[in-house]
C-alpha cells in the first residue's frame, strides 16, 4: 500500500489498506497482546486510508476513516488532524477548527497542527469577506 501511495496510485492503495483491515477483522481468537497489536495496526490501515482518500478529495470517506481510527484510538491526534484537513476540503471550517483543536490537545507541541489551525483561521476570514462582497 506504501509504494503504491508513493507512486501516486491512491485508488489501488486504498483497497490494499481495506484489505488489510478486512483481514485483521477476521482473525479470531488471539491472544490479547496479538490482539492489541493487531488493533494498533488497524488503526494504522484506517488513517493510511484517510491520507489516501484526503489526495482523492474523498472528504466524506476521510472522515468516515478517521472515525475508525478513533473508536480504536481516541488520543490519536493523527486522527482528528486528518479529518480536519477532510473538513478544510469540505469549507467547513468551523468543524474543522474543532477537530483541530481536539489534536492540538493531544499534541501540543505538534507544528503541523499549529499550521493547521491558522490556516483554518485564514480560509474562515477569506470566507467571511467575500460573503461580505456579495
Amino acid at each position: 500500500g506504501n509504494r503504491l501511495f508513493k507512486e501516486k496510485n491512491y485508488k489501488l492503495a486504498y483497497k490494499v489498506y481495506e484489505r488489510g483491515v478486512l483481514i485483521i477483522n477476521g482473525m479470531y481468537q488471539l491472544n490479547e497482546k496479538d490482539e492489541d497489536e493487531m488493533e494498533q495496526v488497524e488503526c494504522l490501515l484506517d488513517l493510511n486510508m484517510a491520507l489516501v482518500s484526503l489526495k482523492m478529495e474523498d472528504w466524506t470517506e476521510a472522515i468516515n476513516c478517521c472515525k475508525m481510527a478513533i473508536q480504536i484510538d481516541e488520543k490519536n491526534a493523527k486522527s482528528y488532524y486528518r479529518w480536519s484537513e477532510a473538513l478544510i476540503g469540505m469549507s467547513d471550517y468551523d468543524e474543522a477548527k474543532k477537530q483541530s483543536l481536539k489534536a492540538k490537545e493531544l499534541e501540543p507541541k505538534n507544528i503541523a497542527i499549529d499550521r493547521q489551525i491558522t490556516r483554518i483561521d485564514k480560509l474562515k476570514k477569506e470566507q467571511l469577506e467575500k460573503a461580505k462582497k456579495e
